[in-house]
């Protein structure tokens, strides 16, 4: 599993989306991808620190691509 699935919303949108730090982007879009549709399909609750304050929601699928939805901070 990469150590940064998304830094920025926009990873979960598109997941083709690239960064400087994906050393293979074939191969970290393939396991973006295979991943939120994990966590959208089982619908589990996702910590991802980059994203807005509080870093946790869960993904959604939308047509080919993904949406996040953050959890109400306290």
């Amino acid at each position: 599993m990469p150590g940064r699935l998304v830094l920025r919303p926009a990873a979960v949108a598109q997941p083709g989306f690239g960064t400087p730090w994906d050393n293979d982007l074939a191969a970290a879009a393939s396991s973006r991808r295979r991943l939120l549709s994990w966590a959208a399909d089982d619908g589990v609750l996702v910590h991802a620190y980059h994203l807005p304050f509080p870093g946790l929601g869960q993904v959604a699928r939308r047509a080919d691509a993904f949406a996040w939805r953050a959890v109400s901070s306290p």
